[in-house]
């Protein structure tokens, strides 16, 4: 399983050392010689962030790590 991490911000703009441009939320994964240089779209990994409790938890499975219960908390506007 390669090291991953993801990036959830719709602003975002990353450009690949080959001079793809990513933009929004995406996710990096580790690449010999290129370390987590390289980043791809979350619809590439069939993600959504707009639940992020479930992305969330599609993104721990992706890891390989064991689910865990995921209590999602909302603030209160006042």
């Amino acid at each position: 399983m390669p090291l991953i991490r993801a990036c959830i911000n719709e602003d975002a703009v990353h450009e690949n050392p080959d001079g793809e441009k990513i933009t929004g939320s995406h996710i990096h994964v580790y690449r010999e010689n290129n370390r987590d240089s390289y980043a791809y779209p979350l619809s590439k990994f069939g993600f959504n962030p707009t639940n992020m409790a479930k992305f969330l938890g599609d993104f721990l499975e992706l890891c390989s790590i064991e689910k865990i219960d995921i209590i999602e908390q909302k603030t209160i506007e006042e």
